[in-house]
C-alpha cells in the first residue's frame, strides 16, 4: 500500500464509495464532481486531520521566541509553524508524560511565561 496518495487518487476513493464515475484529475473543470472536489479538498483534508492525532501527522517543532513580547497577561510568545492544524499538550522538554507548561494559543501564537526555546508536538498539514 503507498504511504500517500494524491489528491485525485483520495477523491476517487471518496467517489467509489458514493458510487460515482472517477474523474481523471482535479483540474478538470468539465466534471461538475472536479470542480466540487478541487473547491473543497484542502479544507476537508484539514478538517479530517485536525478531528484526531493522526500518526502520520505528528509533527515537531522546536519554536524560538519571538521578539515582540504579548501586550498584557504572559511574557513570551511563540509563533505556531505554518502547517500547525492542532496543537498537542504543550509539555517541558516535549515528552509525552513530563509536566505540561501553562500557555494560551491566540491567533498564530503560544502565549506562555516560559523562555523557550519550546519544544513543540503538533498535527501538521
Amino acid at each position: 500500500m503507498p504511504t500517500s496518495f494524491t489528491k485525485t487518487e483520495v477523491s476517487n476513493m471518496a467517489l467509489d464509495l458514493l458510487r460515482e464515475a472517477p474523474i481523471s484529475d482535479l483540474s478538470d473543470t468539465t466534471k461538475a464532481t472536479a470542480r466540487l472536489l478541487n473547491r473543497n479538498f484542502d479544507n476537508c483534508r484539514d478538517l479530517v486531520l485536525e478531528a484526531h492525532p493522526w500518526r502520520f501527522a505528528l509533527d515537531r517543532a522546536i519554536l524560538s521566541k519571538d521578539p515582540t513580547p504579548p501586550t498584557f497577561g504572559w511574557d513570551n510568545r511563540f509563533q505556531l509553524p505554518s502547517t500547525c492544524l492542532r496543537a498537542l499538550p504543550l509539555r517541558y522538554d516535549g515528552e509525552f508524560e513530563a509536566p505540561q507548561i501553562l500557555h494560551e494559543i491566540e491567533g498564530d501564537y503560544i502565549l506562555t511565561n516560559d523562555n523557550g526555546p519550546l519544544k513543540f508536538r503538533f498535527i501538521g498539514r
